[in-house]
């Protein structure tokens, strides 16, 4: 992407000139040039975003817009969502500050996004328009349309009867899963997965044949491969292409003889085991799943997510395991942890994110979340609005919605600025 200097260079003119005659071209074809201030939003110009905008409520849709800027459909929908919820907002809070708190965005922007409104409905033709915008969301304030909900479903249920079988979690980890991703990524001339598998298999014969065990391993602990404590975890990343750590875990512990001889019952003596795999494979960088330990102790990863949340209940600790390390699916008590230890506790966030194994990233992001639902609530707004007017689902919204009922401390009452978190996160 080339900067309006950039094209000023090239035929020995003026970045001014340049500017003016960009912007003349621009008003006359209706076209958007693709520099590098508005792809990336630098500058006073026009952004992609407010142009995208533009032509929706010209009355494009999306797959023109996109052809004309340059941008995925995907994208421009994305815009244009933004918009439609920036427009409903406004007309129920009528104020820009409260407006860019629930959106999490600038000021300056949303009234850059009011203004345009303001521009249009000045002119004729375009108030009918902007009124059916303005409407839609109104209501349930679900995006989500019976059509769409079908449609889902029916994806869903095709998916179900053409996905093969997915194996367990803990097949894709080990030597095996590692070399065999080795070989497919940097090997790729020994073709596809029916080549590599035999080979993998033939060197990990070798491998157990040739390599004697842990020599200082005791004769109650055993090896398992954790996923490292720095992996970043992505969407649709498996866990045989994560980095691996092979951790020592001990099967039998002397409290477990002590238990059994005091008649501890087996629910409370299999949840002291389970805690204690996951706080040592933490002690060695490395992060243990649920299925990781069912399948060491022969139990299903729901069960052992049961003994885990009552631990975790009934001590008031959190216990370090891959879904609050790396940030992973719903877990619902460490958003309630953090949020109490925040605003209820007034503890900062290097405080918070060492007692609760979060990154001081994931804590400051949970907290400005926390924020943004608690403005709509203190507009009495229904559950389904506030998922609507913060981005965010409607099951997540409900969890920080849970998270706000023990909230009545003195510390709640306090501002904590999104300013204030950033500035502790880099003492971190």
């Amino acid at each position: 992407m080339l900067t309006q200097e950039d094209l000023a260079t090239l035929p020995d003119s003026d970045p001014k000139t340049i500017r003016k005659d960009i912007k003349r071209y621009q008003r006359k074809y209706g076209i958007l040039i693709p520099t590098r201030g508005n792809k990336k939003d630098i500058g006073p110009g026009i952004t992609h975003r407010e142009k995208a905008v533009e032509l929706y409520l010209q009355g494009k849709d999306a797959v023109a817009i996109a052809r004309d800027l340059q941008h995925s459909v995907k994208a421009v929908e994305r815009y244009t969502q933004m918009f439609k919820r920036l427009l409903y907002c406004q007309r129920q809070v009528r104020n820009s500050l409260k407006t860019a708190l629930i959106f999490g965005i600038s000021n300056a922007l949303v009234n850059r996004y009011l203004a345009l409104r303001d521009a249009y409905i000045k002119t004729e033709g375009y108030q009918q328009r902007i009124a059916e915008i303005e409407e839609e969301g109104a209501g349930s304030g679900s995006v989500r349309t019976v059509k769409k909900i079908w449609a889902d479903d029916k994806e869903a249920g095709m998916k179900a009867k053409t996905t093969p079988p997915v194996a367990p979690p803990y097949e894709k980890k080990g030597f095996k899963a590692v070399l065999n991703f080795f070989l497919a990524e940097q090997v790729p001339q020994l073709g596809g997965e029916l080549t590599r598998r035999p080979i993998v298999d033939h060197i990990a014969a070798m491998v157990q044949e040739y390599f004697l065990p842990t020599k200082n391993m005791q004769m109650w602990q055993m090896l398992w491969y954790a996923v490292d404590e720095k992996e970043k975890s992505g969407y649709g990343k498996s866990l045989d292409k994560c980095k691996q750590r092979p951790v020592i875990l001990d099967i039998i512990h002397e409290t477990d003889i002590d238990d059994i001889l005091n008649g501890v019952k087996k629910r409370e003596r299999r949840e002291k085991v389970a805690v204690r795999f996951f706080k040592q494979a933490y002690e060695q960088k490395g992060v243990l799943t649920h299925a990781d330990v069912g399948a060491i102790m022969r139990l299903a990863p729901g069960t052992v997510c049961k003994y885990i949340v009552g631990y975790e209940k009934e001590s008031g600790t959190m216990v370090p395991r891959r879904g609050n390390i790396h940030d992973m699916g719903p877990t619902l008590t460490h958003k309630k942890v953090i949020c109490q230890k925040i605003f209820g506790e007034g503890k900062s966030v290097k405080e918070t994110a060492r007692e609760t194994y979060h990154s001081p990233a994931a804590v400051v992001r949970y907290a400005n979340d926390f924020k943004r639902v608690r403005e709509c609530l203190k507009e009495r707004w229904s559950h389904e609005k506030t998922a609507f007017a913060t981005g965010l689902s409607l099951s997540l919204t409900n969890e920080y919605v849970d998270c706000n009922t023990p909230l009545k401390s003195r510390h709640f009452s306090g501002k904590l600025s999104l300013g204030f978190l950033y500035a502790a996160i880099a003492t971190f």
